[in-house]
């Protein structure tokens, strides 16, 4: 768990550094960089994305995993969750410069998808947690603390709140990481890394304000692959 709490850290540290800069912030310069920040997003989940093998098998998490999680309106009760979380904490973490409440609540939970998505995020904990090396998750927390404090510069210290899905995320990751090592195969995290570029691509449409997406509709494609590629484990 020593890389899954160094990954969270740089995440909280880069959200109370962007408090101190966002007093800098005026209009022009938050839309900006918040167009900056959406088109990055979109190239890195196209480069990503394109790794893919089979086509057809991330195609089908995405597909079934989009529909359980619309039909039971993920992104609506997680929404409901942030926006409590907003409310029980308002006083710690003051009123964010930029955005209304609702697109604050969207920027959390694209932003915790995003820290969640990809090979470093499965790869880290497992390389942490069997074999004390560490480097991966210190090496995502630096990105992932670099972007923290991009937003919090707009949003506020608030996003120091995406530590706590990368918390639980990784960390479950890191206390089965004996039985996920079989997700350490080429074939296996390019797959991975086509779900999760896919959904890089939704979130980097949806803050360059291109095409809105519930893309935490579509969480559960990447635990569907999981579990498929845990199955193929078990009985290979």
């Amino acid at each position: 768990m020593t890389g899954v709490l160094y990954n969270c850290a740089f995440i909280v540290l880069g959200a109370f550094l962007g408090r101190i800069l966002r007093r800098a912030m005026n209009d022009r310069i938050t839309e900006a960089l918040l167009s900056v920040l959406g088109l990055c997003t979109l190239v890195i989940g196209i480069r990503i994305s394109l790794r893919m093998e089979n086509i057809l098998l991330v195609l089908g998490c995405l597909i079934l995993g989009g529909g359980f999680g619309t039909a039971f309106q993920l992104e609506n009760v997680l929404e409901r969750w942030l926006v409590a979380l907003q409310n029980r904490w308002a006083q710690t973490f003051s009123k964010p410069s930029g955005g209304t409440k609702r697109e604050v609540t969207q920027v959390l939970l694209n932003t915790s998808v995003l820290f969640c998505t990809g090979a470093m995020a499965i790869l880290g904990p497992i390389e942490s947690a069997l074999r004390q090396d560490h480097e991966i998750l210190i090496t995502k927390g630096i990105l992932d603390g670099t972007f923290t404090l991009t937003l919090a510069a707009v949003y506020g210290p608030i996003l120091s709140l995406t530590a706590i899905p990368v918390l639980l995320y990784q960390g479950l990751i890191a206390v089965f990481a004996s039985q996920l090592e079989y997700l350490n195969q080429p074939s296996t995290l390019n797959n991975l890394s086509g779900v999760g570029g896919i959904l890089l691509i939704m979130i980097g449409l949806s803050v360059s304000k291109i095409k809105s997406f519930k893309v935490a509709d579509f969480l559960p494609a990447i635990f569907l692959y999981l579990l498929y590629t845990g199955v193929l484990a078990h009985f290979a």
